[in-house]
């Protein structure tokens, strides 16, 4: 007993009893040995449960079955450890017979479990806000520890807070095991640290993973794939990716929103407005949306509320909606900037006080890149609430409903809220401006509308409009300044003739407007021109839309305006028929004593005569006449046609001398001439007997005046033409076009033709004209 046999074949009896049975004594690790019985018959070994017959069988990875396993006289003993996951465990096996005769022991261990993966640092997987880390299942762990994920169909893994993540695989092994891996084919140093970077499209990685060592088989190598998105993304009910966004605001700046982020009563935590927070220092978030993006706040709650001036909030190709709140459905600005950058929606959403969509209280919010904001509700400011200092600029394409509205309620005379209009802009529909009535006083002959870096235009100003409440007021373009003021609406009754219209421009107060209706007002029997004098006014006279005439019916000047301090505007006006004899400025004269603007928007000046009977020797602007005054002129489409200096009569012994028989600008002025504007066919007339010597049939430039035509960037096609002038046979004419005695002309854009060739259209004297290579004739 006892006896080991070494390399000698056992007894062939039977242990006990008979049928020739062997014990295998089979030792699991430490626990005690246990002797299991085997039957040798002419067909190979008789087995129990423990055993495993020869057929049937099947290798883990789906190999073929080895021969020598698959042997009849192989003994095939079945552990109770579970595969791939069931700890390693060290068998010892030995044969004994009956008389104790005994083989060699055996080692033996089953195949080591492959390792489970957990994320670094992350001790309460499930708690998703905190982490910040989800799946598209409801159990993050469960999911990327499956074993089934494809290169086409990867495990999906979401880091809101973070560009990365950080796999740890482990197990519980004995001595000398080692977990294996290598990413993407390169062998991972630390299993413990596997770091995988996150971005928008999803970073693809393969994983293999894999134990080996401490004297068992190697594990499975087990091959995960997984797909790393740094955005935010509703992937399950369970996952509570609002309030994932809440956090994620206040972690980093650079959030992407993938789909739909709605909020929720289930799971907790998944509603409740997103507060932006400054930190210790000043902060820019940005948020950007990617698949129709959309913040849907399911009329629970505000979206966003900025806690601090020291925040900038930029939004880019998302939209937001449902959002509901007192003030500001959709974003309480506080002061901080807000940027929407393009692709933004701004709808559905309510305030029950103030601010549908926005409630700015001294904020600087910015649309630029192509914005929507439709269908909110509020009260006040159906849109958006302007509250003290606060500015809105607009660039590049706003759609707006046609009930929208943007309410202003200033917090003191100084402090009320501005648009500045900062580029290029297309809005679908007009702006309605609402101010609060109480305040309007405060804001009226102030700029409303500025150019922020950029020259507004009457189209510009046009895609505003005032509330209806406020029918007193209008939205007037000052070209000078580059702003739009509140102005007030003086008529003090109707104006249908003459004198009507000179008592009002004289009772009219500084900073207001006539409006006129259609039709012709004509100059009376005993009438005079009309006279806009200072010292300290602001005029602007506005025809109807399709036109109103000023005719003076040939009695006398049309108008005339004098003293310092002077800024008269003239829009949808005709000025006509105006005549003075010996004089200047038949159509609008601006005297010596002047200073301050004229500025013509869609007026035209025609057919105004200055009569040259006698002396002097020059006769000037039948059209406009700007003596040598320091005056600013804006002319901005409409046009100066068939005006004319009539020579015919004239007995003045010396020679008589046209001068700008369309537009004389005197020393010391500055003229724009841009848009659609004409300036055509104005002319003179050669004496009966005397010479005729005209300069500047069109426009004459003196001293040291200044004329731009057109403006940088702008097509020859939308800019002004000079066009139609020549020279009267029998005289002589230096620049049919332009005649420079003195000063700058510029010509930026627009065309100056058919005005008797090259040689003849402008004559410079003295002066600059930079063509910037055109061409007049």
């Amino acid at each position: 007993m006892g006896t080991k046999v070494n390399g000698l074949f056992l007894h062939g009896d039977g242990y006990e009893g008979s049928n020739n049975k062997l014990k295998l004594l089979i030792r699991k690790g430490n626990e005690s040995e246990q002797p299991h019985e085997l039957a040798l018959t002419s067909s190979g070994v008789g087995t129990n449960s423990t055993f495993i017959g020869n057929g049937g069988l099947s290798t883990l990875d789906g190999n073929a079955m080895p021969s020598d396993v698959s042997n009849l006289w192989t003994i095939r003993y079945k552990t109770d450890v579970v595969v791939d996951t069931g700890a390693a465990v060290n068998y010892t096996i030995r044969l004994k017979d009956k008389k104790g005769l005994e083989s060699n022991t055996v080692t033996s261990g089953t195949q080591l479990p492959h390792p489970i993966i957990k994320f670094t640092y992350v001790h309460d997987p499930d708690k998703y806000i905190t982490s910040g880390i989800y799946s598209t299942g409801n159990d993050i762990i469960a999911k990327i520890n499956e074993t089934n994920s494809t290169m086409s169909n990867p495990i999906k893994i979401y880091t809101a807070y973070e560009d990365k993540v950080t796999l740890e695989a482990f197990g519980a092994y004995g001595p000398g095991v080692v977990i294996r891996a290598e990413l993407d084919g390169i062998p991972v140093q630390y299993a413990s640290k596997i770091e995988l970077s996150a971005n928008e499209s999803g970073a693809d990685y393969e994983l293999k993973l894999w134990v080996e060592g401490g004297g068992f088989t190697p594990s499975k190598k087990i091959t995960y794939y997984y797909k790393v998105f740094n955005t935010i993304k509703a992937t399950h009910s369970d996952i509570p990716v609002w309030g994932i966004l809440k956090k994620a605001v206040n972690k980093r700046n650079l959030i992407t929103i993938d789909g739909t982020i709605k909020a929720s009563d289930s799971p907790d935590n998944n509603k409740g407005e997103i507060i932006i927070q400054f930190g210790s220092a000043s902060r820019t978030v940005s948020i950007k949306g990617i698949n129709n993006a959309a913040i849907d706040a399911d009329n629970k709650n505000r979206i966003f509320h900025m806690s601090s001036k020291q925040l900038t909030l930029n939004l880019k190709d998302i939209t937001l909606t449902n959002g509901k709140a007192d003030r500001g459905g959709a974003i309480n600005c506080g002061q901080g900037p807000i940027n929407f950058k393009g692709g933004c929606i701004i709808s559905n959403n309510t305030a029950n006080e103030e601010g549908g969509a926005i409630y700015g209280s001294s904020s600087i919010i910015n649309f630029e890149g192509g914005c929507k904001i439709s269908n909110n509700t509020s009260p006040k400011g159906k849109d958006i609430y302007l509250y003290g200092n606060s500015k809105l600029y607009i660039k590049d394409r706003m759609t707006v409903d046609s009930g929208n509205q943007i309410y202003i309620n200033p917090s003191s005379v100084d402090s009320y809220s501005k648009f500045y209009i900062t580029g290029e802009q297309d809005i679908t529909n007009p702006i309605n401006i609402k101010i609060d009535a109480a305040d309007i006083d405060d804001v009226k002959n102030k700029p409303i509308i500025v150019g922020g870096g950029y020259t507004l235009t009457e189209n510009d100003i046009g895609k505003f409009k005032l509330d209806s409440s406020h029918s007193g007021f209008i939205i007037n373009l000052d070209h000078e300044a580059d702003a739009a003021l509140l102005s007030e609406i003086h008529n003090p009754g109707s104006i249908t003739n003459w004198g009507q219209l000179q008592s009002a421009i004289t009772s009219a107060p500084s900073g207001a407007v006539i409006k006129l209706g259609p039709g012709t007002i004509t100059a009376g029997s005993d009438s005079s021109e009309l006279t806009v004098s200072g010292p300290n006014k602001t005029l602007t006279i506005i025809g109807s839309s399709s036109g109103t005439t000023i005719d003076a019916d040939n009695k006398h000047r049309v108008f005339l305006m004098k003293y310092p301090h002077i800024k008269l505007k003239l829009k949808n006006l005709t000025v006509k028929n105006g005549i003075v004899t010996n004089k200047t400025g038949a159509g609008i004269k601006v005297d010596s004593y002047a200073t301050g603007s004229l500025t013509l928007v869609d007026t035209k000046v025609e057919y105004n005569t200055v009569k040259a009977t006698s002396g002097p020797v020059q006769h000037t602007g039948a059209g406009i006449m700007i003596e040598n005054a320091s005056v600013k002129v804006f002319i901005i489409g409409g046009s100066i046609s068939n005006n004319k200096i009539d020579c015919s009569t004239t007995t003045y012994t010396s020679g008589t001398e046209p001068q700008g028989c369309g537009l004389w600008l005197g020393n010391s002025s500055t003229t724009v001439i841009k848009g659609n504007t004409t300036i055509q066919s104005n002319s003179y007339t050669k004496r009966n007997t005397g010479s005729v010597t005209c300069y500047g049939a069109g426009i004459y430039l003196n001293g040291s005046s200044k004329l731009t035509i057109g403006e940088s960037g702008a097509d020859d096609s939308v800019s002004p033409i000079i066009s139609g002038h020549s020279r009267v046979s029998g005289t002589t004419c230096h620049g049919t076009a332009i005649a420079i005695a003195g000063g700058r002309v510029d010509w930026l854009s627009g065309r100056i033709i058919n005005n008797g060739g090259s040689a003849q259209a402008v004559y410079n004297s003295g002066g600059i004209f930079n063509a910037n290579s055109h061409t007049a004739y």
